[in-house]
């Protein structure tokens, strides 16, 4: 259901007397709406709910404050924009009274703490009502529990039309509106009284409700207000309402239903990040979600920053996206990479901006004011005025996929700008792998950004993966086998980066259940966290036949980028430019290995907009974990290292392994005594080069080979030690 709530119970007054009661009133309305009207709380006073800290919930201390300011802005923010379109609802729990004018009439006003005896810092019926009119809702219902609340029915808030009274013509303001319910507690001249426990008006409506509630039945406002009426009637308070529209529901009957089918849905994600279809599997990151949406109330640039496998994604895509969607107010824009854009990544922030204007030449504005570096002047120029959310998932794609400069700092630069605006409607977040926190520093303003607002996602405590293998389980209604959580642990609790891993092998446990149950037998079958992905890979490769593992091999290096120093990274590719690979008639046989590589969950694919079918590791953590997988990437880095030393373009030499080089390795210096050339080796790859392989290095940097190591000397920074040179000098 589409259903909010204003619920306002004042407590504290500086000029009249405290109604500890009030507050009392307005928690046990605001449960039962929640709880039975599903009605979404909005809440007066508020503070921020400790067990979900994006979430907000009446603030029950008797000496909390709430200032005529807040009072009329929070009725004018819920009306016109939290409940816009919605079934709404006001309930008003505190002191109202009325005061005479200068003609004599009265004006009745709900008080606010620091509301004087003349009216000053309270909210009038006045502009209450107009408020009201002015308000586009699916349907309204206000509830008043305080002195004088029939004022607002009967006082003269809008000027009477000829022939008729000023309570029709409050009606009158009122047509057109669909299904608009207003009660109170009392006569414009009456006080409303307190009972033990609450309000005798708030007690009845509470007794009414809960007894239909009791009974399964529904509750509909005017069988509500005639019970009400009732229960009233010696009180000596008359309850007045008045109405426009059809019958409102406040709590639809309960309709008995059979047991509920539970779904069989893994309730892990395998090598994919969580995302908000997924969010309630997420677990254990309560700590780093709540930072984050600190973080976010504090800048509007805020960088995610973690460990390949730290689980940065799942945390903006699952957590932050449901958390700000649940707060309301905010659009969230399609997340987006910039290697999607390589040549010009700002045409990505260009491409989800425009989305959201229906005319052309606005579109136009849009992508001419961001091209020339001014991403505020873009958002000024967006329809609406919900807040924006922006994410940049995989942001090290700016400094490996990128390959111009200039094209980096212009992006770079625009994303900066955007801090010179704190009240912008736009907020970025951005996610990077922790090892490339180096290329930012040569940007200034990133490298302060970075500094002050960073949230540097750490490696998962032991509760927190606790939480994260037993929580979504529980969640999908299933039984970790005995010793199962025990076993896990004990393999997970000193790996790094372990997250992708757990997952994958929670999903291939999954997989094996037995009815609802997860054992460690499957677990052991599996070889346990490590072994799990390795061993589906083979399951998939070892039963194909030569060509179609060549192909294999050939997809899996193409979908690597080679980058600085040990920085491999993968790749999307088109799909077509792997289906390039091989000739026409083989293509269809190519396709299906393709698709068993997907269905197998080693790989995925996916289509943005228009824009052509792309191909994708479904983690970087299949490059180290699959081990064929890693000794192709060690082949591919050896052949690189030897071709770059005799000056050959790998891209280019049809001598390179299957796959080819994918990109050129970054970071290489010449070295003069070499004629140009450069000859570092790190020991990852230097110390596995055969003597065949080593031979075929110019005659320049070929050197009596020594015996240490294996026939290699490897000094103190990992780089190979050619003997050839004075001293046994290292070539880089």
């Amino acid at each position: 259901m589409n259903r909010s709530a204003l619920v306002i119970g004042i407590a504290r007054y500086q000029n009249f007397r405290k109604l500890p009661k009030a507050v009392e009133d307005a928690k046990a309305i605001a449960e039962l709406l929640e709880h039975h009207g599903h009605y979404i709380i909005e809440p007066l006073p508020r503070k921020l709910d400790p067990e979900n800290q994006y979430r907000y919930e009446l603030d029950c201390d008797p000496q909390k404050e709430v200032k005529g300011t807040d009072l009329t802005e929070r009725l004018k923010d819920f009306l016109f924009h939290r409940a816009k379109g919605k079934d709404a609802l006001i309930y008003f729990a505190g002191h109202g009274f009325v005061v005479s004018d200068v003609a004599g009439d009265d004006i009745g006003y709900l008080a606010a703490s620091n509301t004087l005896s003349d009216g000053q810092q309270g909210l009038s019926f006045e502009i209450f009502t107009k408020l009201i009119a002015k308000s586009e809702l699916n349907s309204l219902v206000v509830l008043l529990d305080c002195c004088y609340a029939g004022n607002l029915l009967e006082g003269d808030h809008y000027e009477a039309l000829p022939g008729k009274t000023h309570y029709e013509s409050m009606q009158q303001a009122f047509m057109g509106k669909p299904n608009y319910f207003l009660m109170a507690a009392c006569r414009g001249s009456e006080k409303a009284r307190e009972g033990k426990e609450h309000g005798i008006f708030t007690a009845a409506v509470l007794e009414v409700l809960r007894a239909r509630i009791a009974a399964e039945s529904g509750v509909d406002l005017d069988s509500l207000f005639s019970e009400v009426n009732h229960k009233l009637k010696q009180s000596g308070q008359e309850v007045v309402r008045t109405a426009t529209g059809g019958s409102i529901s406040l709590i639809d009957r309960v309709t008995p239903s059979p047991e509920p089918v539970i779904a069989d849905l893994c309730p892990y994600v395998g090598l994919a990040a969580f995302t908000k279809e997924t969010v309630q599997f997420f677990k254990g990151r309560d700590r780093f979600l709540n930072l984050l949406w600190q973080k976010l109330q504090e800048s509007n640039f805020v960088p995610v920053i973690g460990a390949s496998g730290s689980g940065k994604s799942s945390l903006v895509r699952a957590g932050l996206i449901s958390a700000l969607e649940a707060a309301g107010n905010w659009v969230i824009l399609p997340p987006i990479k910039p290697g999607y854009s390589p040549q010009a990544p700002v045409h990505e922030i260009s491409r989800v901006l425009t989305q959201l204007c229906p005319r052309s030449n606005t579109k136009q504005e849009i992508a001419k004011v961001i091209a020339s570096g001014n991403l505020e002047a873009a958002i000024a120029l967006l329809p609406g005025q919900e807040n924006l959310l922006l994410i940049i998932d995989q942001f090290e794609e700016v400094f490996t996929v990128c390959p111009e400069a200039e094209a980096q700092q212009q992006f770079i630069d625009l994303l900066v700008g955007i801090t010179e605006y704190p009240d912008s409607r736009l907020r970025v977040v951005t996610t990077m792998r922790a090892d490339f926190f180096e290329n930012c520093l040569i940007y200034r303003g990133l490298g302060e950004i970075i500094q002050a607002h960073q949230v540097l996602l750490l490696p998962m405590l032991e509760p927190e993966l606790r939480a994260a293998i037993e929580q979504p389980a529980i969640v999908g209604k299933y039984e970790l086998g005995e010793g199962l959580l025990s076993a896990i642990l004990r393999d997970v609790r000193q790996e790094k980066n372990i997250l992708p891993l757990l997952e994958f092998s929670l999903t291939q446990l999954w997989e094996r259940r037995e009815n609802r149950r997860l054992t460690v037998a499957a677990y052991d079958a599996l070889g346990g966290v490590l072994g799990a992905l390795n061993q589906r890979a083979e399951s998939i490769y070892l039963p194909l036949n030569s060509q179609e593992q060549e192909w294999v091999k050939r997809i899996c290096l193409l979908l690597v980028r080679t980058g600085q120093a040990e920085k491999d990274t993968r790749q999307r590719r088109s799909k077509s430019e792997l289906l390039g690979l091989v000739p026409a008639d083989d293509r269809q046989g190519f396709e299906q290995v393709l698709e068993e590589l997907v269905q197998g969950r080693l790989l995925v694919t996916g289509k943005d907009g228009e824009a052509a079918a792309w191909v994708d590791l479904a983690h970087e953590a299949l490059m180290e974990q699959w081990q064929r997988f890693g000794e192709w990437r060690e082949e591919n880095g050896i052949y690189y290292d030897c071709a770059i030393a005799q000056g050959r373009l790998p891209e280019l030499d049809e001598k390179a392994p299957a796959g080819g080089i994918s990109a050129p390795r970054r970071g290489c210096h010449s070295d003069p005594r070499t004629g140009g050339k450069d000859y570092r080796l790190p020991h990852r790859r230097a110390a596995r080069l055969s003597r065949a392989e080593f031979v075929q290095i110019p005659a320049l940097a070929q050197p009596r080979i020594s015996q240490r190591t294996r026939g290699r000397t490897i000094d103190d920074s990992g780089w190979l030690l050619l003997d050839g040179f004075p001293g046994g000098e290292r070539i880089c």
